[in-house]
C-alpha cells in the first residue's frame, strides 16, 4: 500500500512540474510572439510613394511616418486595393469622401481614386481635416476608420470620453484594433526615419 501512494505521489509531482513547464514556456512564447509582431521588421518597412507622401505630408502639414502607416495598415501599398465597403486606393478613402476632398488635378489628369498621387494627396488632406477637428491623433485615426459623425457622439458620451477631445474607449473593435495598429506601424515608421 505505501509503495503506492509513494509512486502516486512521486507520479503526481512530475505532472506537476511538467505543467509548470509547459505552462512558462508558453507563456515565453507568447511574450515573445506579441513583442516579435508589434514591431515591423526592418526588412518590412515599405517606403514606397516616396515622392508623393513627403510632397503630400509637408503640403497638408501631416507626419509622412503617419501617412506611411496609414497606407501600410489600410493596403499594404496596394494601390488597386478595395475594401468590402468600397474604400478604394492605398489610404482607402470612400469614393463619396474622395470626390468631396478632391485633390488638384494635374493638366490634362483625370479625378481617379486608384491613382496613386491623387490617392495620397486626398488621404493628407483629409487627414488634415480631420485634425483639424479633432486635434488628438488617436481621435484623427478613430474617425478616418469609423467616420467623422460617430467619433462626434463617442465625444459627447461620458462612457467613452471625458473631455469632449479624447476619447478613453473606442466602442468598435474593428476601430480599436485599427487605430492601436496603425499608432504601432507610426512608431516605427518615426523610429525608422531617425
Amino acid at each position: 500500500m505505501s509503495k503506492s501512494i509513494n509512486f502516486l505521489s512521486v507520479s503526481s509531482k512530475k505532472i506537476k512540474i511538467t505543467a509548470t513547464l509547459i505552462f512558462f514556456s508558453l507563456l515565453i512564447l507568447t511574450i515573445w510572439f506579441m513583442h516579435s509582431t508589434l514591431k515591423i521588421p526592418e526588412e518590412e518597412i515599405i517606403w514606397k510613394y516616396d515622392d508623393f507622401v513627403k510632397e503630400y505630408s509637408l503640403k497638408y502639414g501631416i507626419s509622412p511616418s503617419l501617412v506611411y502607416a496609414v497606407i501600410k495598415c489600410e493596403s499594404n501599398f496596394d494601390e488597386k486595393a478595395v475594401s468590402h465597403a468600397g474604400a478604394s486606393g492605398l489610404m482607402q478613402l470612400m469614393p463619396k469622401t474622395f470626390e468631396w476632398i478632391i485633390p488638384e488635378l494635374e493638366e490634362g489628369e483625370t479625378l481617379d481614386i486608384f491613382s496613386p498621387r491623387q490617392n495620397i494627396e486626398a488621404g493628407c488632406k483629409y487627414l488634415t481635416y480631420l485634425y483639424k477637428r479633432f486635434k488628438v491623433t488617436e481621435t484623427v485615426l478613430a474617425a478616418y476608420n469609423a467616420g467623422e459623425g460617430t467619433v462626434y457622439s463617442w465625444l459627447q458620451n461620458p462612457e467613452y470620453s471625458d473631455d469632449g477631445i479624447t476619447l478613453k474607449e473606442i466602442p468598435y473593435s474593428e476601430t480599436k484594433i485599427y487605430v492601436n495598429k496603425v499608432m504601432r506601424s507610426f512608431e516605427e515608421y518615426k523610429n525608422a526615419e531617425q
